[in-house]
């Protein structure tokens, strides 16, 4: 199903990126403290880990973070802080996905310095610390998946090729999905590009890699070497989703990027929160402020709550309604990945299991009783979890619905009627009438009646049927009835035979009358 979870969290990155091309938070200015939210991390939800990073009023990072100092929101509702830890302790390792621009205006020097200083980052990391290398071009290619071997991930960095051109959509939003498949909380990626996206090779969309970052809760940091970047992209990538954008006039400056931004990592804070909010897949705001003894700041950043269990509702479909028609009910159902089932009942019983999208239902007013029902939807995920509603409805008392086809053209012979009837009750009569004259009547099946052309003058005639219901309603269906010009019927050969033998009969009485009744002459 296209979720409305990603439609709703795709137009509100589009609104960002039109409004503010470097930053999707609304960061506070504060007495001193800079505070920037990073990532969150829902997977433990409704726990929320939050990755911070908190300056000083000399720009330098905290050296510690105590919970009382932390005051956390959202939607402007108190959250409680259930702790803090900070990066610098090795056991907390951190994900990375290291993307690289390999088309061929890196070849040379620029992919040689951006090498070198991709392995002095990789060798900063701690040792419980994942790697994964990816690189794109014309393609993108997963060049080492996730591991925590550093010499087997320089090894793959040093052996890096440049060629092709710039699918750079593709490139960041392959890289996300990669880094979104890490089970560490704290993930990341860091992406390197010389150019902008060429060829029109990328299936990805320009914003798909800021949607899937901002689903995932993992931010981007980017680093745009030269200047024929895409700097709107890169700048907008990263603040879009809670990471840094660095610029990188030539390849010399690389090193010390890279070599800052390790340092920068491990400068942060995970924040674990519990969260009030129901798992509903929509886009909240969360807001953190840091006091400390003399200074504070704080920043606010938008999350994508995740549906923990089905959310099902039936909005086609209001309490008490009256159905009076055939009605379809599209359900609205917010889930994580496809549903495994989808059972609609009808007063506890199941009616329906539609396996596909929309999971419609129709109700139809002829195949139910009259009066209250409930429609319960019962909606369950891949992990097994089900969610439900139900919504009690009212089936109105409607008339039968009737019909009947009839032959085209003059009627010549006897034909044999029987009308079509939809009834809401079990029991139902039938009155059929030529001209207002009943011909038929009856309350038991079969419904037939004969209709012989002798009977009628010819021409048009109206005839009518009559459907009565258990509950008195009615419904009248009325069709033109023609009968034949031509000679009413034809006369049988035997019944020819009893017509002249009977002529002959009449002719020889006659005869024999005329005779015994003659005048008589006599003779004189």
């Amino acid at each position: 199903m296209r979720r409305t979870r990603n439609l709703l969290t795709a137009l509100l990155l589009i609104m960002a990126f039109a409004l503010v091309l470097t930053s999707a938070r609304a960061q506070e200015g504060g007495e001193g403290l800079s505070v920037q939210i990073n990532a969150i991390n829902t997977d433990a939800f409704p726990d929320i880990m939050v990755v911070l990073t908190v300056l000083d009023e000399t720009g330098q990072p905290l050296p510690e973070l105590d919970p009382q100092d932390i005051q956390a929101f959202e939607d402007r509702a108190p959250m409680t802080v259930l702790g803090v830890e900070s990066l610098t302790d090795e056991n907390i390792g951190i994900s990375v996905t290291l993307a690289v621009d390999v088309s061929l205006s890196m070849l040379g020097e620029p992919l040689e310095k951006a090498k070198e200083a991709a392995i002095l980052f990789v060798r900063s990391l701690a040792p419980g610390d994942e790697v994964a290398l990816l690189t794109f071009a014309s393609d993108v290619n997963v060049v080492m998946p996730f591991t925590a071997d550093k010499d087997a991930v320089i090894t793959a960095i040093e052996r890096l090729q440049a060629g092709g051109r710039t699918a750079l959509y593709e490139g960041a939003y392959q890289a996300v999905q990669l880094a979104a498949t890490s089970t560490y909380p704290r993930r990341l990626v860091v992406l390197l590009s010389d150019g902008a996206e060429y060829g029109n090779l990328s299936r990805a969309r320009r914003e798909d890699a800021f949607v899937a970052a901002t689903n995932a809760g993992l931010p981007i940091y980017t680093i745009g070497l030269g200047y024929g970047t895409d700097r709107t992209y890169l700048s907008s990538a990263a603040g879009l989703t809670g990471g840094e954008y660095y610029e990188s006039p030539s390849p010399d400056e690389l090193a010390a990027i890279y070599s800052g931004l390790s340092e920068f990592l491990r400068s942060q804070f995970v924040v674990t929160l519990r969260s009030g909010l129901i798992g509903d897949g929509r886009p909240h705001e969360l807001e953190i402020r840091v006091t400390g003894a003399e200074a504070s700041g704080g920043d606010r950043f938008t999350f994508t709550a995740p549906v923990v269990v089905p959310l099902v509702s039936l909005p086609a479909l209001e309490a008490e309604q009256v159905i009076e028609q055939t009605t379809t009910i599209t359900p609205f159902i917010t889930i994580e990945g496809e549903p495994v089932a989808v059972v609609y009942s009808l007063d506890g019983e199941p009616v329906a299991e539609p396996d596909e999208p929309p999971y419609e239902i129709t109700l139809d007013p002829y195949h139910l009783t009259p009066g209250e029902h409930v429609l319960s939807l019962a909606v369950t995920d891949a992990d097994g979890d089900t969610g439900t509603t139900e919504v009690t409805f009212t089936v109105a008392e409607v008339p039968p619905i009737v019909q009947m086809a009839l032959p085209e053209g003059p009627i010549e012979e006897p034909i044999t009627v029987s009308p079509f009837v939809i009834s809401q009750t079990a029991g139902f009569s039938v009155d059929i009438a030529v001209d207002g004259e009943v011909i038929f009547s009856s309350d038991e099946p079969p419904f037939e009646a004969e209709i012989d052309p002798l009977d009628f003058s010819p021409g048009e005639h109206t005839l009518t049927v009559i459907v009565t219901d258990e509950h008195g309603h009615q419904s009248e269906f009325d069709s033109a009835l023609v009968i034949s010009e031509g000679p009413a019927a034809t006369a049988t050969a035997q019944e020819l035979a009893m017509l002249a033998t009977e002529a002959a009969v009449q002719t020889a009485t006659q005869v024999a009358w005329e005779t015994a009744h003659a005048p008589t002459d006599t003779p004189t």
